[in-house]
């Protein structure tokens, strides 16, 4: 009792600091999400058969689409609160990108949606360079798309004209213009809208900040540092696979193999990958290269996930296996839930050990959002603002990706960083401490890639978060860390979904909360399942 009261304590301490600290230590984007997807593929359609458009035999797709790198730049100018405040009161760098595309043709149209007010903030139409126009003056042009610019509501009066292009087809004549905001600048990027003009039509509008071309020299510049260092990481992993495949051989030769496990886990995951697929087709879509057929295009996406499914079930069957059959000839139990499955012996042990997941999965929360809120405040770490949607929300059903996703990174990197790893290690070196710790090093700085600056940080933060599962992996075995790693994929990914002010993303937000608790509630229901059984 004395051991859950502790784990008790860390998990209310890390639920409540990640409640506490969420808002003040991670730079959301003030991104509202009034506008659900099928609502802005009609507010779309509306708008391009305003402009004259038939969009018969066009077929929509969608996604969410950020511009980082201006939201980027914004940040770091302004500051969170400031920048915020730009993006509540006119939001063009979030948006619902709504393409309509025809099998087999290149014409096509982009509309972006504010996911808050349903507005229209870019349009662009593309079309053969061949097709027939008209061969205007860039003066009669110029007025085109300032007549446009009207009707979508600019005073003209506030914005300088910048620069003007033309560009000679083959049947006609396409200009491109642009107008300057006048006294709007942030930084060193002004403001600036573009138009299109293809013969007499306009082809293209969207407003943008013009970044300078050294704040993305030297954003590139950070991020190769993470690079460099995922790479190292990277070859410590191709070192981990050869490792394993040595013992394969010699597991194999000595006649010790043990497979049945890890090959369930290996199917999961497998069909995670499918079940993602299938779930994402409405993205996939927005990618169609229309010079081939829709046929061609999905038989090769799809055939190339299948290869992929394969590639990595083979391998968490390889270090699933490997594991399992180091684990057994050191005589340790690293699979409790699953010798009392076998055994159909279920009890509290069993009980407290997957609530202790829970519990040290809401500590890692808190941990972990601690950690960069001290990192952000005191020791110059930086956090690039994020939208807290993302394209999650243009699948078929938003909430089957965190169960995908989560199922298969947990499942895949506690196998082979814990379960094989450690109980490799151990072998070698009989004590817990460089088992663990090597490890996590390693799958910590796998990370590195992500945009959090200075990049080491990330790898810092994880070697923290991958010794502390090492330990608990020795300690309540695989399956307990498997949870841990889930349930914190599961609450991150539906926050967004919860906050949306659409119903049908807050349901499906609920339904993942729901299926991460799932394996608390497996063993009492298996006692009771047993109980009536006998």
């Amino acid at each position: 009792m004395k051991r859950i009261w502790f784990f008790t304590i860390l998990g209310i301490w890390g639920l409540f600091t990640f409640i506490f600290l969420y808002t003040r230590t991670y730079p959301i984007a003030a991104v509202d999400l009034r506008i659900s997807r099928n609502k802005a593929i009609s507010l779309a359609r509306d708008y391009i058969i305003s402009l004259g458009y038939n969009l018969e035999n066009f077929t929509p797709s969608v996604i969410f689409y950020g511009q980082n790198d201006q939201a980027l730049y914004l940040q770091s100018v302004l500051g969170i609160k400031e920048t915020n405040a730009l993006i509540r009161k006119d939001n063009f760098l979030w948006v619902w990108s709504v393409r309509w595309f025809r099998e087999l043709e290149k014409e096509d149209f982009s509309v972006g949606i504010d996911p808050g007010t349903g507005k229209v903030v870019y349009f662009r139409h593309r079309i053969l360079d061949e097709r027939e126009g008209e061969n205007l003056e860039p003066e009669k042009a110029r007025n085109i798309a300032e007549g446009f610019l009207k009707n979508m509501g600019f005073n003209l009066e506030e914005w300088d004209f910048a620069n003007a292009s033309q560009e000679k087809q083959k049947n006609r004549t396409d200009h491109s213009f642009e107008w300057e905001k006048k006294g709007f600048q942030i930084g060193e990027a002004p403001l600036r809208v573009y138009v299109n003009i293809l013969g007499d039509r306009v082809g293209g509008y969207w407003r943008y900040f013009k970044v300078p071309e050294k704040f993305n020299r030297e954003y590139q510049k950070k991020l190769s540092y993470g690079y460099i260092l995922s790479l190292v990481s990277s070859l410590f992993t191709i070192l981990i696979y050869l490792i394993c495949f040595i013992n394969l051989f010699i597991l194999l030769k000595r006649n010790i193999f043990y497979w049945q496990f890890s090959l369930y886990l290996a199917i999961v995951v497998g069909l995670c990958y499918i079940f993602e697929f299938f779930n994402t087709v409405p993205i996939l879509w927005y990618s169609y290269d229309t010079t081939m057929s829709k046929v061609i295009f999905f038989n090769i996406n799809f055939l190339s996930v299948v290869i992929a499914a394969i590639l990595f079930s083979l391998m968490v069957f390889l270090f699933g296996a490997v594991g399992h059959s180091l684990v057994l000839q050191s005589s340790e139990d690293r699979l409790p839930l699953l010798t009392a499955w076998k055994n159909k012996n279920f009890s509290y042990f069993h009980f407290e050990g997957i609530l202790i997941g829970y519990l040290m999965a809401f500590f890692f929360l808190g941990f972990v959002t601690l950690f960069y809120y001290l990192g952000t405040k005191y020791f110059g770490v930086w956090l690039p603002m994020e939208s807290r949607y993302s394209n999650i929300l243009g699948t078929y059903l938003p909430f089957l990706n965190p169960f995908t996703v989560g199922t298969s990174a947990s499942i895949s990197e506690e196998l082979m960083f814990r379960f094989f790893a450690i109980s490799l290690l151990k072998k070698y070196f009989r004590k817990d401490f460089p088992a663990v710790l090597i490890p996590a090093v390693i799958w910590a700085f796998s990370h590195s890639t992500y945009e959090i600056f200075p990049p080491y940080v990330r790898g810092i933060e994880l070697t923290i978060v991958g010794t502390i599962l090492g330990y608990l992996f020795l300690k309540l075995g695989l399956e307990i860390v498997i949870v841990i790693h889930y349930v914190i994929d599961a609450i991150y990914t539906s926050i967004p979904l919860l906050e949306s002010k659409v119903l049908y993303y807050q349901i499906s937000g609920l339904i993942v909360i729901f299926v991460a608790l799932i394996p608390l509630i497996f063993v009492p229901l298996f006692k009771i399942k047993n109980r009536f059984s006998i």
